[in-house]
């Protein structure tokens, strides 16, 4: 959603002038932790301790100069999935914008060819781990998930990860049988 944040959530702000060193994004004051920096783009960390605010004022500031007040809303969760590994039938995602407290599910769609068209099947899983991942920025969550048992005739399945009533884009995954 354009003009949202969620707590927690991995922003990519672009434009001209921006870095390489130096610059500092807030929310309300509060510096967000700038994880990435260059003339054109700056990625920042959106703080924790924004949960419960109804809008927060963004602000950038490089060493030459400093950009408007942005109004941002705040909503509960925004999740983004960056990556995911696999280990046997069981798969870590990695995410930002979960959010503070909020129920992480994850929802696998598939398609079975029936004899009179397609059925899409959807499993919904609990995972066995939703937390910080060690080493990593604090704002990045791992979440630890089983692929549920299907027919063996499907391989590609597609994914989204809820938080709360907040979904992520779809993710594509393929399982080799």
């Amino acid at each position: 959603m354009a003009n949202t944040i969620a707590p927690g959530e991995y922003l990519s702000i672009y434009g001209t002038g921006l870095g390489p060193v130096g610059t500092q994004v807030t929310f309300d004051g509060t510096p967000g932790e700038v994880l990435y920096q260059s003339a054109n783009q700056v990625n920042v960390l959106v703080p924790y301790d924004v949960a419960g605010r109804a809008q927060v004022q963004m602000q950038l500031t490089t060493a030459a100069a400093t950009s408007q007040i942005l109004p941002l809303r705040i909503i509960p969760a925004q999740p983004s999935v960056f990556g995911v590994s696999r280990q046997g039938s069981n798969l870590s995602i990695f995410l930002s914008g979960a959010g503070v407290g909020q129920p992480i599910q994850v929802i696998f769609s598939f398609a079975l060819f029936v004899p009179r068209g397609i059925s899409i099947q959807e499993v919904t899983v609990t995972p066995s781990y939703a937390g910080p991942v060690d080493g990593a920025p604090p704002n990045l969550t791992r979440i630890d998930v089983a692929v549920p048992s299907v027919p063996l005739s499907v391989s590609d399945f597609q994914f989204v990860v809820t938080a709360g009533s907040a979904r992520s884009p779809v993710v594509p995954l393929t399982i080799g049988n």
